[in-house]
């Protein structure tokens, strides 16, 4: 498991991998929407994985893919904080 910190840490990148390429590339009836991807990476930063930065990463791409979708301010604020949150979490305070 090369580049991975953990088994939990696999799964995120994969699930991560997969969203990112319905979500931008191929949306489609077969898929969940950008707001379903969004649910579930929500549901995995709840879950014990607040600091996770893979997660807060799919986050902030299900928010910009909304924000593209419904050419909404809204999200693309929300993801706007998503990716800040990321940055942030690599800087020494």
């Amino acid at each position: 498991m090369a580049g991975y910190a953990s088994k939990r840490d696999r799964r995120l990148w994969c699930l991560l991998r997969f969203v990112a390429h319905r979500v931008h590339i191929s949306p489609d009836a077969h898929f969940p929407s950008g707001q379903s991807a969004l649910e579930r990476f929500d549901g995995i930063l709840e879950s014990g994985n607040r600091r996770s930065p893979r997660a807060l990463y799919g986050r902030a791409e299900a928010l910009s893919a909304l924000a593209e979708r419904h050419r909404s301010n809204a999200y693309l604020e929300r993801a706007i904080h998503s990716y800040k949150a990321v940055v942030e979490m690599g800087m020494p305070r």
